[in-house]
């Protein structure tokens, strides 16, 4: 495996992880949490969503970085990135379903990177 861009995955990672923790939760969830008129299980629901969404980007980031040291192998790669490209193809979908050109969406562009240093990380 390439180790500096299993580095570069994990960096990218960590810093989607970043900016959706700090910057989305502020610009995206909050106005949503707060709304008036939603009702409370929809409000937990996309609560619950977005903290999911959390601890994944954090275990990539992590995933991407065990791999780099050594600590995991190749088939544990595949899975992340694996699952990071259809995270890429889905939020490019929800986007042109809302109207919004895919790579100007954010966790589009971001998965889209993510995926592409992992999947170049696994080429030696």
């Amino acid at each position: 495996m390439n180790v500096p861009l299993l580095f570069t995955a994990s960096a990218l990672a960590g810093l989607t992880a970043a900016a959706h923790i700090f910057i989305g939760g502020k610009k995206n969830a909050r106005p949503v949490l707060t709304a008036e008129g939603i009702p409370n299980a929809p409000r937990v629901t996309v609560a619950f969503a977005w903290n999911a969404a959390s601890v994944f980007l954090i275990s990539v980031c992590l995933a991407y970085l065990l791999a780099a040291l050594g600590f995991v192998g190749q088939p544990l790669v595949i899975f992340i990135t694996v699952h990071c490209v259809a995270l890429t193809v889905l939020s490019g979908t929800m986007a042109l379903r809302g109207g919004i050109m895919p790579f100007a969406f954010p966790p589009a562009t971001l998965f889209a990177l993510i995926s592409m240093a992992g999947a170049a990380g696994l080429v030696a």
